[in-house]
């Protein structure tokens, strides 16, 4: 069930026409692509245009209304973008749910409501890059093993029927902005936070043979924020190899007198790969 159809030898997609020329669809010739057999429009009980095969001719798999559904959803987000909107586009080894095109740059959007395996993924994925076309995902579930990173984003989506939202580092935007923000680049991968101070553990020793008295660094936490807001802490290691000195020869257990946590400032870049949502 595409969104998409060649009517009067002109490609066509359902949920970017206007009502007048959806109406005006019934008893023109109307073939889908790429199979090329005779189709009419309908309507989903979702609301959904789209085109439906006028008889059973087993080349295409049935898609769900949801499915059809946030494909419509993508595709006007794609146009309101300011981007070429297209569906069910054929290439080299993929047929892309929506294509995304502008000034030689070209965006695929998959929706994946059906479990997949993180390798079937994987070999997608390498697919759309080999043909110069970057892909984005929005799935129901992601696969077990899957990593968030740059290379395959993957985005979970709630809500099917009523009003369709993904779930971006823990919040939760509608579909329509999140494409909208991918194709503006004001949600992009980031490797790393900056970090805004850090927390240092310390502990008071006193050693039992001589009465030495120190403080002993044991865990230091790095905290910073993103452009998005998202808050990020990291513990690192202390760097502090005191309780492997010996003030006397004694290497028995210390007497702890009590711990303190102390701020300070800068630390450097703390690790936190994530889709930022910074606009």
């Amino acid at each position: 069930m595409p969104l998409s159809a060649t009517v009067d030898d002109q490609l066509v997609c359902g949920p970017l026409m206007d009502e007048g020329a959806w109406s005006r669809l019934r008893g023109r010739s109307i073939l889908l692509q790429p199979c090329g057999h005779p189709a009419f429009p309908r309507v989903s009980r979702l609301g959904t245009r789209h085109f439906v095969h006028e008889r059973d001719c087993g080349s295409h798999a049935p898609e769900s209304q949801e499915h059809l559904h946030l494909k419509a959803l993508v595709a006007r987000a794609v146009a309101q973008a300011g981007w070429s909107a297209a569906t069910e586009v054929p290439g080299e080894g993929f047929i892309a749910d929506v294509m995304a095109e502008r000034d030689g740059a070209r965006v695929a959007f998959e929706v994946q409501k059906s479990r997949q395996v993180l390798r079937e993924y994987e070999r997608r994925q390498a697919t759309y890059a080999a043909a110069g076309v970057r892909a984005v995902w929005l799935v129901a579930k992601v696969p077990p093993g899957y990593q968030a990173a740059e290379h395959l984003p993957l985005f979970t989506v709630t809500d099917w029927l009523a009003d369709p939202r993904v779930i971006v580092t823990g919040r939760t935007i509608a579909v329509n902005r999140l494409v909208g923000q991918l194709l503006a680049g004001s949600c992009r991968w980031r490797d790393v936070v900056p970090s805004t101070g850090a927390a240092v553990e310390t502990v008071r020793l006193l050693c039992p043979m001589c009465g030495d008295l120190r403080e002993v660094g044991v865990s230091r936490w790095l905290r910073g924020t993103c452009a998005c807001g998202l808050p990020v802490v990291r513990q690192m290691r202390s760097g502090d190899d005191e309780y492997r000195r010996t003030c006397c020869g004694y290497w028995g257990p210390a007497i702890a007198l009590g711990r303190r946590t102390g701020g300070r400032t800068g630390g450097g870049p703390i690790a936190a790969g994530h889709w930022c949502l910074s606009a």
